[in-house]
């Protein structure tokens, strides 16, 4: 790579951190750009630096990792931790790997790699397929990410409606979703969905002075919301210019 990813550390511990970023030095392709003790600092930090990558612990104190994700988004998350018990929970969380502490130089280096392939592979390889993984019962399904339809709040869980007519529960919240798909042709059109915009048919105004999306190929029609209709407006002509 000509220049090096940047991250940020996350850690309540100062020996972890100073032992990631020892680690760290062995992988010329990322760059320290900051560190963080808690999640008020590091969301401060993410929005100051826009890093690729953060290397997040999960247990902050009183706090969780998790939470992170659900304030701010736009980067790739390599779990850090002592404990196997959060990996499924990562996974949903769509992140990119979990280290388990005390970290080894090897995994780590896996890690980067994994890290180097997806970031470049999204700007040589764009029209690549991508997954996600979602958890069903005590199973984690790989699900193409374009065959995605829609996504709503459903309580605890996510209720997400694939190309098949399939519908699967995640325990993840819409918030968590966006960020995961704020690169992708997926919006906002409802305080509890997000729609696939490959899939929109038309947008139709309802009666109640607001508007439905009717999609294609499915017997739906989705609520929206005069907030989002604007926004929904500018990613259509972004998604299909």
């Amino acid at each position: 790579m000509q220049q090096s990813l940047k991250a940020i550390v996350v850690d309540d511990e100062r020996l972890a951190r100073l032992e990631m970023a020892k680690l760290l030095a062995g992988c010329p392709q990322v760059s320290i750009v900051a560190s963080a003790d808690g999640l008020e600092a590091a969301e401060t930090l993410i929005e100051q630096h826009r890093p690729d990558v953060v290397f997040l612990d999960v247990q902050l104190r009183k706090q969780s990792g998790f939470d992170l994700l659900n304030r701010i988004g736009g980067f790739e998350v390599i779990f850090v931790t002592a404990f196997e018990r959060y990996a499924i929970r990562a996974f949903e969380n769509h992140a990119l790997d979990y280290l388990l502490k005390p970290v080894h130089p090897e995994r780590l280096a896996d890690a980067v790699l994994h890290l180097e392939q997806r970031i470049v592979g999204k700007a040589d390889r764009p029209g690549r397929c991508e997954f996600v993984c979602i958890r069903s019962g005590r199973n984690i399904r790989f699900v193409k990410l374009r065959s995605l339809v829609c996504i709503k709040a459903a309580g605890d869980y996510s209720e997400v409606l694939t190309a098949t007519g399939e519908t699967l529960f995640a325990l993840t919240s819409l918030k968590a979703w966006e960020q995961r798909l704020s690169r992708h042709d997926f919006a906002r059109i409802h305080r509890s969905t997000i729609v696939n915009l490959e899939f929109v048919d038309c947008i139709e105004r309802s009666i109640s002075r607001g508007f439905r999306v009717r999609l294609k190929n499915q017997r739906l029609h989705l609520a929206m919301s005069r907030r989002y209709a604007s926004r929904v407006q500018g990613s259509l002509r972004r998604a299909f210019p």
